[in-house]
């Protein structure tokens, strides 16, 4: 019996080690390839600014489509990893519940329009304050709706909630309703299981099937429960999970909420701007207004709040980096001191997971990342103020404004330039007048900080230079302060020295090209 128990715990130690192992394998691959692709979308997206002729930027763009799914398929198995070796916990934050499924169902719904599904909110509650684990809820959430978005087709999806008590604790059941085949009854028993895929109406799906099981494992860390029903008039994913209700909100959710309701393009609508860049100003203001808004523009938080007690407002872009009072702080104040229900989009050229959890958690509805693309932010002004605007052609021909070195990002003067329309040319020199006379006085604050070893101010004027230069197209000034803002914020400033000097070096090409060719721009 002895030898017997030693035998069979050698072998689960084996397996142990086995599964390790293979995960810490899977992680390794994982990474790198990660670390690639990323390169390698990164030189998509410069290819994209170069190719002018129609077909060869359609192939382009498919080729950017296909490199972002397999992104995606990495970051899935990278989440399984990351399940399979008990990484993840639960951190749990106090959150507006409408408000929150409100910015689920926007930030998918441009995927579910490519395949001309509509997708609704339906709030079978009233609006309350919860305390959950928002990022791994947003997580469980955009896995079903990725599962119903790619097995629907010109039909519509449905997030619905509703909340219960049972022995003095409340619960919330959250559903999702595709209007896909029925799911057959003896595959149920494994869908929820790893590497699973299953042919709807004999087509093959791409992906790993593990969507589903990133769900189910999600769904039991949450202390939840979860399930699938199925009719021929569609499948219902469902998991209730427990939660402390800390407050029912002023927030007043209708029945159904369909993003993207039709309106009138003809309205003029009141925006406010947060933004503390002259240059960023610029650049919202000038598109903004030709997308049929009045305009106001405040300088920080605290300005941004103040305006909102005097006046109401159709919509508001909120910057993350803000003196006086940030993007995030002044967000969760106009949602949880003055009520304001209206549209929030944060502005940020930190495109990282932290920065959105952190506006997401304070209310707001949408992220628009720096430098503004003006088709993104057509689609924003039609889903928030009901507009039907036409998106750009990214097919368009590209002014020739630079040589080889990516000084300037061509296609982002055009896109100002075709936004403006007639007065297109001096929008563009009115930016970048206020551009030139800003740009010296960041780069000289970036020198003085270094020399004082403040590595605070260094990351402030890195980020305000890189975030302005991204804005008007100078890639390549924007991508020495992006170093520089980088080096700032991990307080390590001993290998900058070479990207300072840079900065004047683009900063005079950058002069010397807008003023030869100033009259073509």
């Amino acid at each position: 019996m002895a030898e017997q128990q030693k035998l069979l715990t050698d072998a689960i130690n084996r397996l142990e080690y086995d599964e390790d192992a293979k995960c810490g394998m899977i992680n390794v691959i994982s990474r790198e390839l990660k670390i690639s692709l990323s390169q390698v979308i990164s030189h998509i997206e410069l290819l994209k600014v170069y190719v002018t002729e129609a077909k060869a930027h359609e192939t382009v763009s498919l080729i950017n489509d296909s490199t972002h799914h397999l992104l995606e398929v990495i970051n899935q198995l990278q989440d399984y990893v990351k399940l399979s070796e008990k990484q993840w916990t639960l951190d749990v934050k106090q959150v507006d519940l409408y408000r929150f499924l409100k910015s689920v169902v926007e930030a998918n719904y441009a995927k579910a329009n490519q395949k001309k599904n509509t997708l609704f909110l339906n709030m079978k509650c009233s609006g309350m304050e919860v305390m959950l684990d928002p990022h791994m809820l947003r997580n469980v959430l955009n896995n079903l709706i990725d599962n119903a978005i790619k097995f629907s087709k010109q039909g519509n999806i449905e997030l619905s909630v509703s909340e219960f008590s049972r022995d003095k604790q409340h619960f919330l059941t959250l559903t999702v309703k595709d209007s896909a085949g029925a799911i057959n009854e003896n595959d149920k028993e494994r869908i929820f299981e790893p590497f699973q895929q299953f042919p709807l109406h004999d087509q093959q799906y791409s992906g790993l099937g593990l969507g589903l099981t990133i769900y189910a494992h999600l769904v039991e860390l949450m202390n939840g429960e979860y399930g699938v029903n199925s009719s021929t008039r569609g499948n219902s994913f469902w998991f209730t999970i427990p939660v402390d209700i800390i407050s029912v909100t002023n927030t007043s959710p209708e029945a159904r909420v369909q993003i993207n309701p039709r309106g009138d393009d003809k309205k003029t609508n009141h925006v406010l701007v947060a933004e503390d860049n002259e240059v960023n100003q610029s650049v919202a203001l000038g598109l903004l207004e030709k997308l049929g808004c009045t305009v106001t523009l405040v300088a920080n938080g605290e300005e941004a709040i103040a305006s909102c007690g005097e006046q109401a407002y159709d919509m508001i872009f909120m910057d993350y980096h803000m003196p006086l009072m940030n993007g995030v702080t002044a967000t969760e104040h106009l949602r949880k001191f003055l009520h304001i229900t209206t549209p929030i989009v944060a502005l940020t050229a930190d495109a990282n997971e932290q920065v959105r959890l952190d506006f997401y958690t304070a209310g707001a509805d949408d992220i628009l990342i720096k430098p503004i693309e003006l088709n993104k932010l057509i689609d924003l002004v039609n889903r928030f103020l009901g507009k039907t605007i036409e998106p750009v052609s990214q097919a368009h021909s590209y002014r020739e404004v630079s040589e080889v070195k990516p000084i300037l990002n061509k296609k982002i003067v055009d896109d100002i330039i075709t936004m403006a329309g007639e007065n297109g040319e001096q929008v563009v020199q009115q930016i970048f007048q206020v551009y030139m006379q800003h740009t010296p006085d960041l780069i000289k604050a970036i020198k003085q900080a270094f020399i004082e070893k403040n590595a605070q101010q260094v990351f402030k004027s890195a980020h305000a230079l890189k975030s302005s230069s991204l804005n008007i197209g100078a890639t390549a000034i924007a991508e020495l302060a992006r170093e520089i803002e980088k080096s700032g914020r991990e307080n390590n400033l001993d290998q900058i020295a070479i990207y300072i000097d840079k900065l004047d070096t683009y900063y005079d090409e950058l002069t010397s090209l807008l003023n030869g060719q100033w009259r073509r721009i």
